[in-house]
């Protein structure tokens, strides 16, 4: 599906993003503000080919403001639109910028709203659910953090699809401040960190509603304060338009409404079905193997790939504990009171965290290095920007250490504080 004009649909217009980052103290630099300079992935400008030819080569047609520059580019180069994002990828190699923004590209007025906007950022990036899947079983409860495993890797499959079928384009800069490089090969519709922080939050909420003694008023309202708070960190960042949130929010309540009713019976299936662990693994690398690719390469695969990666490995290893006897709520949550922890506590879960942290970080990156010597080694084939774009490696180099690492984790984990005295 092709990009098309913001102006043609309510809130999808980049100069309310570019707005509301000024109104929070960052904007462009002047000399990377002007009308028509667009950049392209690398930083640089490009005028030559979407600007007139005649006269001034720094201003867009009139008639095109408000276009996104994906369509200008589509207008202005007939020829090479005709060729796939993944065709031209493969001819001029990488486009984005993956390094340190120069520092004289944008300016922070309030580093308040900057490091708060930041911290929203990161609630749904990858350190996050490091943090997230780690913690929940190491302090929490595994009634509550199975759930949100299956939630999470459900919407997001789907968010994550949703953008390579759509294909609608991020906003561009200028006029808007792009902070996160990382994403440039992403499309935009829908806000994957809109889904994310919408259903971490609720599912939690919702999980230990009627299981879980806590004030459920702030409960409700911290939840939507974290949704908002991503929500608007998406904006800030220059990532998202308005209307890409607002999809990414509806399409995560309609997920979970979707989910909820089955969770009960998927769960029971995963722990004690005797093919439980042949089944998940089989069904989320056959996921991978559909997931949309329109230009047979799919900017937003590699994510899919660790993020189904980490459900799988996190089921099976809870399937194995199930197997073992070491599953204490296995059929419903063991409640309680949940408050603020003492210091003496509050030393434990922090020691417990940091056994199943470690035992994580040595297997995921112990694997990584080991695969990537396997494959320049033995097969000749270099782990780079390039290759990585290759189911094959995608699987061998994400899929299989996500899959390990969360097995070990969640195994190893609780015996070794068994052993460390920390239960």
């Amino acid at each position: 599906m092709k990009a098309i004009p913001e102006t043609s649909l309510p809130l999808y217009n980049e100069e309310y993003v570019a707005q509301l980052q000024r109104f929070f103290g960052l904007e462009l630099a002047s000399k990377t503000a002007g009308n028509g300079d667009l950049p392209n992935g690398n930083g640089d400008m490009m005028n030559d080919d979407l600007t007139s030819g005649s006269g001034d080569h720094h201003h867009v047609h009139e008639k095109d403001r408000g276009t996104t520059y994906f369509h200008l580019k589509q207008r202005r180069q007939a020829p090479e639109a005709e060729k796939s994002s993944g065709e031209r990828e493969r001819e001029e190699g990488p486009t984005e910028a993956d390094g340190p923004d120069p520092p004289d590209r944008y300016r922070v007025h309030s580093w308040f709203w900057y490091g708060i906007f930041s911290f929203g950022a990161l609630l749904g990036d990858d350190l996050f659910y490091f943090f997230i899947f780690s913690f929940g079983v190491a302090n929490f409860s595994w009634w509550v953090t199975r759930r949100l495993l299956m939630v999470w890797g459900f919407c997001m499959f789907v968010g994550q699809a949703c953008k390579e079928i759509l294909r609608w384009p991020r906003p561009r800069e200028p006029p808007v401040v792009r902070l996160e490089s990382r994403y440039n090969r992403e499309y935009g519709m829908p806000s994957t960190h809109a889904v994310v922080g919408t259903l971490m939050p609720f599912t939690l909420l919702v999980s230990t509603w009627n299981h879980y003694e806590y004030p459920h008023l702030l409960g409700f309202v911290l939840a939507c304060n974290w949704t908002l708070l991503v929500c608007c960190s998406r904006l800030y960042r220059g990532m998202h338009f308005i209307l890409d949130l607002i999809a990414g929010v509806t399409l995560a309540a309609l997920l979970m409404a979707l989910i909820w009713p089955w969770l009960d019976t998927l769960d029971h299936f995963s722990l004690t079905h005797p093919y439980a662990p042949v089944i998940i693994i089989t069904v989320s690398i056959l996921l991978i193997i559909v997931y949309p690719t329109p230009d047979g390469i799919g900017a937003s695969r590699n994510d899919t790939v660790s993020i189904l990666g980490t459900v799988g490995g996190g089921l099976c290893a809870f399937w194995c504990n199930h197997y073992f006897g070491l599953v204490p709520d296995a059929h419903a949550p063991l409640g309680g009171t949940i408050k603020w922890p003492d210091l003496p506590t509050a030393g434990i879960m922090l020691a417990r965290y940091f056994t199943y942290k470690s035992s994580a970080i040595i297997v995921f990156f112990g694997q990584k290095f080991i695969i990537k010597q396997i494959l320049r080694a033995g097969f000749n084939i270099p782990v780079n920007v390039s290759t990585k774009r290759w189911l094959s490696i995608q699987l061998l180099y994400g899929y299989i250490p996500h899959v390990c690492t969360m097995l070990v984790m969640y195994q190893l984990g609780p015996r070794a504080c068994t052993w460390f005295g920390l239960d």
